[in-house]
């Protein structure tokens, strides 16, 4: 592990020990495996079979923790390694990384293609970064339970975690600010609608939905990788009902962890607040589609008579049972009812 051309920062191949950490916590994971199924077997605890004095030391504890040159370098490629992950996922499945490059063959064929349910139904539930940032997680909190000592668990979710928590922020405020940006930016004049709006303001339908469904595969993926965090908060090393080598829930590092899960908790609701209030309600309900300019006119059509009818025209719904409680919309909150409509359908069809 001290030789120069196996550990340091000029070595052009450092898979050897890589590979060699690996075994170190292959094999305590072999023992604590080996314990547990003992354990099951004589239907005993831990602590009636294995006496905390005698337990087998860690491998990771002896050669790795204890060794602070290697500590020190394992995590700083533990560290760039996930960050490079993240970030090469993130450059081919977000869209805020793929607009930079042009739009890819798959964005295009859904630009273009006819059918909605379909547009809506490629999007996923949350995007792939989550997923991987989850799993990530899930591997960093197995490493970090192996190591006996709270300093080493410390310096793991410090070195390597925390760092990769905050690059997953990042990348996902990224991606928000882009969707906002898409939302709120005008359509151009040449655009066609799916359906015809009197405010030139408004996007397409189509790009509506869309846009609404990337919102909300964002807040899921945030949603998801907070919980993904927040799950990763177990003391020491554990499997089934058996706990080994487990430390005390004073000294563990969950407070470490919760603050993680909820800095991605506030990104979450932030982004839903931006979203639901800043850009939809305010800008697209309240001044696109010209409903804050209705609120203010209430009172003078209110004030008017009944029989007069407002440009000529009235739009009229059947409503429920036969037509006998029809109620009637005024022409100025057509933009207004079609937007929120369009929302609604498309939560639904994404909670289906």
């Amino acid at each position: 592990f001290h030789h120069p051309d196996v550990v340091g920062m000029e070595c052009s191949d450092c898979t050897i020990v890589l590979r060699g950490i690996e075994q170190l916590f292959l094999f305590d994971s072999f023992v604590e495996e080996t314990i547990h199924k003992f354990v099951v077997e004589s239907e005993q605890t831990v602590e009636d079979t294995i006496d905390p004095l005698i337990s087998p030391p860690k491998l990771t504890d002896s050669f790795l923790s204890t060794n602070e040159d290697l500590m020190e370098w394992w995590m700083t490629q533990e560290r760039l390694g996930a960050i490079h992950l993240l970030e090469k996922c993130a450059s081919s499945t977000l869209s805020s990384s793929q607009s930079q490059k042009g739009p890819s063959q798959k964005s295009l064929e859904i630009g273009h293609s006819s059918n909605e349910n379909e547009t809506l139904k490629s999007q996923p539930l949350f995007p792939a970064i989550s997923e991987l940032f989850a799993a990530l997680i899930h591997s960093g909190r197995k490493k970090s339970t192996s190591f006996s000592d709270n300093r080493s668990q410390h310096l793991y979710i410090a070195n390597v975690i925390a760092p990769l928590c905050s690059i997953f922020v990042d990348l996902i405020h990224t991606e928000a600010s882009f969707l906002r940006k898409k939302l709120l930016s005008r359509p151009a004049l040449s655009s066609t609608s799916s359906s015809i709006l009197r405010s030139p303001n408004l996007v397409s339908d189509m790009d509506l939905k869309a846009n609404i469904s990337q919102w909300i595969s964002v807040i899921s993926g945030a949603n998801v990788a907070a919980q993904a965090v927040r799950r990763s908060q177990s003391t020491g090393g554990t499997r089934g009902n058996a706990v080994y080598f487990s430390q005390p829930a004073s000294s563990s590092p969950i407070d470490v962890l919760e603050r993680l899960a909820q800095s991605i908790e506030k990104l979450r609701d932030a982004i839903c607040e931006d979203f639901i209030i800043s850009a939809f309600v305010e800008t697209i309900v309240m001044e696109r589609a010209k409903f804050a300019s209705y609120m203010m006119r209430c009172p003078f059509l209110l004030s008017q008579a009944e029989s007069m009818e407002r440009r000529g025209q009235r739009e009229k719904d059947d409503g429920h049972g036969n037509g006998r409680n029809n109620w009637t919309l005024s022409p100025d909150l057509n933009d207004s009812f079609h937007v929120v409509s369009i929302i609604v359908k498309t939560l639904k069809s994404n909670m289906m």
